[in-house]
């Protein structure tokens, strides 16, 4: 984080309201806004492997929905030759 951001974040930028901060205060905050900004972090990176894992999985998804496609597809093709040739279609299997 800058300097600029901290004094901000802290009211030293000003010196009115730099008499407001006891001293020894801005350290403190330096730490809290460190915690802040590694959970930043942290959830970033989560955010990023989800991203990564939707996406496999909807490439995996579209790969299993075509293969049911052309398994939908046989299956009619075959019920349509078995009809041709005077064969009863079989039985449903549920």
């Amino acid at each position: 984080m800058s300097d600029v951001v901290l004094r901000r974040l802290t009211r030293t930028a000003n010196p009115d309201l730099a008499r407001c901060t006891p001293p020894g205060r801005e350290r403190p905050v330096r730490q809290l806004l460190d915690k802040v900004e590694i959970r930043q972090r942290l959830v970033r990176e989560t955010v990023e492997r989800l991203r990564e894992q939707m996406a496999e999985l909807t490439e995996q998804l579209a790969a299993t929905e075509h293969t049911l496609e052309r398994r939908e597809i046989s299956r009619k093709t075959v019920l349509e030759l078995a009809t041709e040739d005077g064969v009863p279609p079989p039985e449903p299997l549920c």
